[in-house]
């Protein structure tokens, strides 16, 4: 009966944590703007790797090797860019976050500021970070032409990548608040996952699931709004009214899929510094920390610096 307990508070506790992130997220509704103008820096960096890829093709088709190399080197740096872009997002909306727990009035300069401040350990920490991803996409590319191959490769891809996410999970607030170096920043963040793993990973699986789930509904209306217009064959007041049905499914689930973007974006890093605050022993206004008590597991955590202790 205990353990059945403590299940459901936990659970309770993961969408309690969620929730206050939400409230907190709600007070400066500026910080969308960081995702709609990564948005943005994503776009551009497509519409100059096409036109790179464009302006090479006198190249690839007097070289041998030409595709090959080509296709290759601007993969390479699209996908390092996207990675910049995506650390420097996350980074700008943590500070953001921290900004509204301390009580700050929290703003776009400040956010992209705090990304300049630590520009250097960031970049370091987003070539690695699109070093993994590449080094995965690599082994799992590596037993497609074998049917048992690529799911062996596709399962020990997976475990790597979600060991990664998982150890790294707390690098960029390490970096951007404490001043932590890289890899440093991947140590602690690692040893504070290991004594407090339990609330993050729960956390994180709760709003995924409910962002997953908001996802669906917006991809069913959208292809219900699909259907409803193919079967509006005729001139007649019901088939106008499904016309109409079917673009007004369309136009929702589109700006839901959108809604729902810059929430995850967003209300994900939010609950991230909610938990490294709360991890590390800072002050967290507005939240019923009794919660997170019955949530965090401490295990020898005073031994890395930081984390209460038992």
């Amino acid at each position: 009966m205990t353990n059945t307990s403590n299940t459901l508070s936990r659970r309770k506790v993961g969408r309690s944590i969620a929730l206050e992130a939400g409230k907190a997220l709600n007070k400066d509704k500026t910080v969308f703007l960081l995702p709609v103008l990564s948005f943005f820096a994503h776009i551009l960096v497509g519409i100059v790797a096409l036109s790179a890829w464009i302006l090479a093709i006198p190249f690839m088709d007097t070289n041998p090797n030409g595709t090959t190399i080509v296709d290759t080197s601007l993969g390479i740096i699209v996908v390092m860019l996207f990675a910049f872009i995506n650390v420097g997002t996350q980074a700008a909306v943590m500070t953001m976050a921290n900004d509204v727990f301390e009580g700050k009035n929290p703003s776009i300069a400040s956010g992209i500021g705090n990304v300049f401040k630590h520009v250097t350990t960031l970049s370091t920490f987003a070539v690695l970070e699109g070093t993994v991803g590449l080094l995965l996409r690599a082994l799992q590319n590596s037993g497609r032409d074998n049917v048992v191959m690529k799911i062996i490769t596709s399962v020990i891809s997976f475990i790597a990548g979600l060991a990664w996410a998982v150890a790294s999970y707390f690098a960029i607030p390490f970096i951007i608040f404490n001043g932590e170096k890289t890899f440093e920043a991947i140590k602690k963040s690692a040893a504070l996952i290991k004594s407090k793993w339990g609330a993050a990973l729960r956390v994180n699986v709760a709003v995924g699931a409910l962002i997953t789930l908001g996802f669906l509904l917006s991809v069913a209306g959208f292809v219900g709004g699909i259907f409803t217009l193919a079967n509006s064959t005729n001139a007649s007041a019901t088939s106008k009214f499904e016309v109409f049905s079917g673009v007004g499914l369309i136009g929702i689930s589109i700006l839901l899929f959108i809604l729902l973007l810059l929430i995850n974006s967003t209300l994900m890093a939010y609950v991230r510094v909610a938990l490294f605050r709360y991890a590390t022993g800072q002050a967290l206004p507005g939240f019923d920390t009794s919660n997170f008590d019955q949530a965090f597991v401490t295990s020898k955590a005073s031994r890395f610096g930081f984390g209460r202790t038992s």
